[in-house]
């Protein structure tokens, strides 16, 4: 059985990711953090020396009788140049390679000056000194080699191709002077010589753009110093650096693992995924101080949550009565946890319950209530003991009937005809079928059976026949969405019964808070239940569905 894939992620689902992830992302917050002070210690002592170069036009504007501006975004590319780095190579004579020399030089623009700052980064004092000198007088060299004499030699060519245009162009306007204005020849000079004059008039103009463009001139105005202190090592900006690379490498693995667990991790995937109705999120309880289920106040937060399931588990019961067995899917689920205490807030709504506690391996649901472990279950199908015995009374509403002594074959002891008909009898209350008892009062009766995990015992389907509801309890966090639906695929299907998961929530909540776990929220529901009258305690244990009726044994 495949269950369908939940597409939807929200915020909550995302905050809930990041809360089941905490340790992976503060492992890498710290990895962030030791990789940044390791970074920060280990690195080398460095030394950075700037000199400053002044960058100017000889080019000027016609109109405002100006230098004209030059773009340095240019120049500062013009910096790390094939050229300028040839000459800073031979200045220096380190040996160094060029793409080395290009990481330690940098050019920047300051403000809005025609200068730029260029700055050499070396492990000593003297070695920056000299790189960014070297480099300042490598771009000073270079920007004459490439700025006036191409200029000038553009315009000589210009001149050239004007001149020789304009020579023709006598020569055919004194030949035009000599013939006839109507002749064929006249007509073809004159086109002729018009072609020239067109071609003089764009020479001129490409000449007068050339002689506009921009010859760059450029000048020391401060030659580099001798560094006196190394640069900083940014100790606390690469702590920062390193604590949010960290963080973000953590949430990334946690969205990564996420991605790739199929394990249920909340109520609203868990009803998504599954098609049958979901009672309700039961705390992960467990005894406190060596109480069971009895110890819980019916005010506490646990108290209202088992009252809430208790409803739920009533409105899926036809008659508000039956046999409803307990099952997970694989050890671990809580399943003997859940048992106890949901018969126990049965129990308090006033309905006579038995807690059958059927686990071979654990045995626990029967201890948890106080009460002993044997004789039991096996005693009564053995006949070793009257059924009366082996009913333990641990609360008025409430008995507990153990497995009673394991066998090695305690197992098949599930599939045995007179444990059938044993269950069947309970679930119709015949122990107690006294001369009190009122009217009806067989379709009242409740049975909570602590089955073994339906994917490790093929007992637990004997069970799941005579049941009137199946409760498979789903631990959140610790089962696969391959495991929730396997379970789900055994215990329902034509002719079975009714099926429901209750959810049970990762977190240790208190059984008693307001004695427990002092807060303003449980001091307020303390003194609600200290100050609560009889009626309001009552109400407390109702569950709203239908008012109890006196019941022979029964708490009311």
């Amino acid at each position: 059985m495949s269950l369908p894939a939940l597409d939807e992620f929200n915020l909550a689902e995302a905050i809930g990711v990041v809360r089941r992830h905490l340790t992976v992302i503060a492992l890498s917050i710290v990895v962030g953090a030791v990789l940044a002070v390791g970074f920060t210690v280990t690195r080398p002592v460095r030394y950075a020396s700037t000199a400053i170069v002044e960058v100017s036009s000889t080019a000027v504007d016609a109109s405002t009788r100006a230098n004209q501006r030059i773009d340095l975004n240019t120049e500062v590319a013009a910096v790390t140049s094939d050229a300028v780095v040839t000459q800073a190579s031979r200045a220096l004579g380190t040996g160094a390679s060029a793409r080395s020399l290009r990481n330690q030089v940098s050019a920047r623009i300051p403000g809005e000056a025609q200068v730029l700052a260029i700055t050499f980064t070396a492990g000593t004092a003297t070695a920056a000194q000299a790189g960014a000198q070297a480099f300042a007088e490598g771009y000073v060299a270079d920007t004459a080699t490439r700025s006036e004499p191409a200029q000038r030699r553009q315009l000589k060519a210009i001149d050239s191709q004007i001149a020789a245009l304009q020579t023709q162009s006598d020569t055919m306007q004194a030949r035009l002077a000599k013939l006839d204005r109507t002749s064929a020849e006249f007509a073809a000079l004159n086109n002729l010589l018009l072609q020239y004059a067109n071609q003089m008039f764009q020479l001129r103009n490409t000449r007068e753009q050339a002689a506009a463009t921009t010859a760059i001139g450029a000048r020391i105005l401060r030659g580099a110093p001798r560094p006196g202190a190394p640069l900083p090592r940014h100790a606390a900006r690469n702590l920062v650096a390193g604590l949010v690379a960290g963080a973000l490498a953590g949430v990334a693995l946690a969205f990564l693992r996420h991605k790739s667990d199929d394990t249920v991790h909340d109520v609203r995937r868990l009803a998504v995924l599954a098609d049958v109705p979901v009672l309700g999120t039961a705390p992960a309880l467990g005894p406190v101080a060596g109480q069971g289920p009895q110890a819980l106040a019916p005010a506490s937060e646990a108290g209202q949550d088992w009252r809430r399931i208790r409803r739920q588990v009533l409105n899926q019961l036809t008659d508000g009565g039956g046999l409803v067995v307990v099952t997970g899917a694989r050890r671990g689920a809580g399943t003997s946890v859940a048992a106890a205490f949901l018969a126990d807030a049965l129990a308090r709504s006033g309905r006579p319950v038995v807690l059958v506690d059927t686990d071979v391996a654990t045995a626990r649901a029967a201890s948890l209530t106080g009460a002993p472990p044997r004789p039991g279950l096996a005693e009564i199908v053995r006949r070793d003991v009257p059924a009366e015995a082996a009913l333990h009374q641990v609360a008025p509403c409430l008995r507990v009937l153990p497995m009673g002594l394991a066998q090695s074959d305690a197992s098949d002891l599930l599939a045995l005809p007179d444990t059938r008909s044993f269950l069947s009898w309970l679930r119709d209350g015949g122990y107690d079928k006294g001369p009190a008892r009122p009217p009806n009062a067989d379709k009242r009766y409740l049975v909570v059976v602590d089955a073994p995990p339906v994917l490790d015992s093929a007992a637990t389907l004997d069970l799941t026949d005579l049941a009137d509801l199946v409760v498979l309890v789903a631990p959140m966090g610790r089962m696969t969405g391959e495991q929730l639906a396997d379970a789900i695929e055994v215990i329902s299907g034509p002719g079975a019964p009714r099926a429901a998961l209750l959810a049970r929530a990762p977190d240790r909540r208190r059984l008693v808070p307001e004695a427990i776990r002092p807060g303003r929220r449980a001091r307020r529901a303390g003194r609600s239940a200290a100050t609560a009258t009889p009626a309001t305690a009552a109400e407390l244990e109702s569950d709203g569905s239908a008012p109890p009726e006196p019941v022979p044994g029964g708490r009311l």
